[in-house]
Order: structure tokens, then sequence, then C-alpha cells
């Protein structure tokens, strides 16, 4: 072959090279171009539906009875006898337990006699006063005696008929009668005031008697209810300890009344105002299996130091807590307290209102939605205008929209959505029951763009359908 011949092939053969590659290029552009668009989803569509919803909380904590007694000693001594142990039941006024009362008998017979001696010692003192105001009246009688021979003595003396000595003799026994009359003033003045410490002292003693007394039927210890012993924690021959401001004391047994019992639990801060005296509750144990109790919300503390312990266990919690209990209307099948508990409160219940499931219920920037999409603003700029303050929710550039399948397309609806239970939404404005609203999977949703195109999944033969309140 000629050169010129064979440069002009070699020159077509690139050239039809060049060709195919242009048209690959552009083929490979056009599948790409075709995976970046997509194709249409697969979506879920379930319908919104008019039904109830019911708000619950649930927590957990320790079956308690509503009334229940530590027993502690008021006075130390040693345990003599326990004549109930735990789990007998016990009437208010039955002997729980009896102390060693000997060395508190020995001291009340000390007290007593004491008391005794006091006593005729105070008679004694008494008959001394009665001497000494009776030679009072003697003195007295002299004193009068010489006052009168004093007087007589002048008279004579101022008309020169008796001895200047006499009447000087007169006027010194009249001096030493007024002398001998205050000294007997002083002393029954001190017996009197001897009378009254005797009488102080006498009824300090009684005051001592009556201690030991009081310490004496302590010894005694009685059910101050009827109830069941609960928990017993000593043992006779032990010595049992009396409490002091540092020392609690030793808590010898605990009384309980079984017959009502509560759940004593700790509410969280974000929950505690829609907890309310008078909810229904359900309450679980795990000693009884799957079985249900019914309980009423019975109390709800007011501050957060309304208990001393853990949340865990019902009793107390952090400054985030707040103490509740909840009473059991059901009896339990074996009562006992410090069983662990789980209580579903119902907080509230919404009846009539428009439900969607909650997944359904997504988060758009308001740039992202179409421009004739109208984005409400929230209830506190409405002004009161009750249309307005029903209008679905926008915080920030972030409104809450539900996707709703519109033939092939899914388009955008803003919503303002209520309480939820986990499953399912209460949708307040925005949306009305019956639309078909894009559910699922996940994959769809979190793909969904506003306007996208969709597929709606096919149901299963035999399937139940989506839609519709749930049972």
């Amino acid at each position: 072959m000629p050169r010129t011949l064979k440069i002009l092939a070699a020159l077509l053969g690139l050239g039809v090279a060049a060709v195919l590659v242009v048209l690959l290029a552009v083929r490979l552009a056009e599948q790409l171009g075709e995976a970046d668009e997509g194709g249409p989803l697969t979506a879920r569509v379930e319908e919104s539906f008019t039904g109830e919803l019911t708000q619950t909380f649930v927590t957990t904590g320790t079956v308690r009875a509503v009334r229940d007694v530590q027993i502690s000693a008021r006075v130390s001594a040693r345990i003599e006898s326990l004549p109930h142990k735990e789990g007998n039941d016990v009437e208010a006024g039955d002997l729980l337990v009896k102390l060693d009362a000997s060395e508190l008998e020995a001291e009340l017979a000390e007290a007593e006699n004491q008391r005794d001696a006091r006593r005729a010692s105070l008679e004694v003192e008494r008959a001394q006063l009665d001497v000494l105001r009776a030679d009072r009246a003697v003195a007295e009688q002299r004193l009068a005696q010489t006052e009168r021979e004093r007087a007589r003595q002048q008279r004579l003396a101022d008309t020169g008929d008796v001895a200047a000595s006499l009447l000087e003799a007169a006027e010194l026994a009249a001096a030493e009668g007024r002398a001998a009359l205050d000294t007997l003033d002083a002393r029954i003045a001190a017996a009197e005031r001897g009378l009254e410490v005797a009488g102080f002292n006498i009824a300090a003693a009684e005051s001592q008697i009556r201690r030991v007394q009081e310490q004496l039927a302590d010894t005694e210890i009685r059910s101050p209810i009827d109830g069941t012993v609960t928990a017993l924690n000593v043992e006779e021959g032990e010595v049992a300890v009396t409490g002091t401001m540092n020392n609690p004391g030793t808590v010898l047994l605990t009384v309980a009344d079984l017959s009502a019992l509560h759940v004593v639990t700790r509410i969280e801060e974000s929950d505690v105002a829609a907890v309310r005296p008078g909810q229904p509750a359900t309450v679980r144990m795990p000693a009884f299996g799957e079985r249900t109790f019914r309980g009423e919300v019975e109390r709800v503390a007011l501050s957060t130091d309304a208990g001393s312990g853990s949340a865990g266990s019902g009793e107390g919690g952090d400054a985030s807590t707040f103490e509740a209990r909840i009473r059991l209307i059901d009896t339990l099948p074996q009562a006992r307290t410090g069983l662990t508990a789980e209580a579903e409160i119902v907080a509230e219940q919404f009846t009539g209102v428009v439900l969607v499931p909650s997944q359904a219920v997504l988060g758009l920037a308001v740039s992202d939605l179409p421009e004739d999409t109208v984005v409400p603003p929230p209830p506190e700029a409405a002004g009161g205008n009750a249309e307005a303050a029903a209008a679905p929710a926008v915080r920030s550039d972030i409104v809450l929209v539900v996707y709703v399948a519109e033939g092939a397309t899914a388009r955008a609806t803003p919503v303002r959505i209520g309480p939820a239970d986990g499953r399912h939404t209460v949708v307040t404005a925005g949306l009305d029951a019956g639309a078909p609203v894009v559910t699922g999977p996940f994959d769809t949703l979190t793909a969904l763009e506003p306007g996208a195109a969709i597929t709606v999944e096919a149901e299963a033969d035999g399937d139940a359908p989506p839609a519709g309140p749930r049972p």
C-alpha cells in the first residue's frame, strides 16, 4: 500500500475512535445524571386519623406501707423478751418489747426514800417554826409588860418620886425585850424560808419519781397501731440504745399496716407539672410477673427535698426530682413492703384529635419549602388571634412538616403538633384526618424533599390496612 493511503487510513481510524469515545462519554454522563436525579422513591403511606391519645409517664419506686412505725427504745436497757416475731400480726397496745427494769426499779425506790426523808424533815422544821412562834408570843407579852413598867417609872421620875436608877433599869429591860422579839422574828422568817425550800425539795423528789416511773413504763414497748411486724432487728439479750442528736439509736422492729400500700417514687422535674393527685396509674412489679395493679397518684411533693435516698428506691433523690406517692387500689396477693415497682401514670387523655405516626413528623428548613408555602408565625406572635394560634409552629428557621402523598408527589405540609405517646403524635393544626401521610421507610424519610417523586408501596395480601385508629 502506498505511504499516502496508509496515512489516510490511520487518520480515519483515529476519527472513528474519537467519535466512539465521545458517544461513550455522553452515554456515561446521561447514566450518571440519571443516578444523581434518582428515580421515584418507594414510600409507605398511612392516613391520618381521628382518635384518642393517652400521655403517660413511667417511673420506678418502692412499695411502702401507708402507715408504718419504726419502734425504738426510749431507755437504754437489756432486752428481756420479744413476744412477737417477724410476720406476726399485732393490735394496738400489744406488748412488743420487754426491757430489763431492775436498775430503774432500784432508782425509783431510792427516789421515793429521798422524798419520804424530805417530808419528815419538813415536819420537823414545821414543829420548830411553831415553837419559835410560841416563844415570840411570850416575848411579845414580856415586852408589853416591860414597856408598861418603863412608862410608870417615867411618870414617877417626872414628879421626882423615884430614883433615876430605877427608870434606867426599866428602860434597859424594855430595850432587851424589843431585841429579843426582833431576834425571834428573824428566826421565824428563816424557818419559813426553810420550809419553802423543803417544799421545793419535796417537789423535785416527786418529779424525779415521776421521771423514773415513766422510764419504767418505757421498759414495756407496745404497738401504737394495728399491723404486722415487718422487720425484727434485735435479739433477746441485746442492749437497746436510745437515740441522741448524732445517733438515731437502735431501731428494734418495724410495724406496718399492710392493708394500705403505696409506691414511693420520684418524678423528673420536666414531668412534674403534668402529674397531679387523682391521676390513674398502672403498677407492675417483678415479683408478680406480667400482672398489673391499679393505682392512683396520692401526693406529689411541693419541693425537691421532701425525701432522702435514691430515685431508684423511691426514697428521695437529687434536686431535679420530686417525690410522689401512688396509692395501690388493688390488693397484692402477698402484701409486703420493699418491692421494686414500675408505675405508668396517665397524665392526660386526648380524645377526638388528629393523629399521625410519630416518625412521619420531620423538621425542615424554611428555605427548603416552595415559595408558595404559607408558614404562619408561632402562637406567641399571633397576638391572641385564635386562628393564628392554631397555625403550624415555626421555631427559628426550622418548621415541622409531614409529607402528604398527592398522586406520585410528596408535598411538604407544615403542621403544629401536640403531645405524643411514642407511637403517635397529635396534630393540632395544618392537617385534617384522612390525609395520606408518608411514614417510611427510614431511607425514604431521610431522602425526601418537597415535591419529590414517590411510588406508594403496595400492601401485601392479608395485611391490615395501615391507616385508622389503633386498638
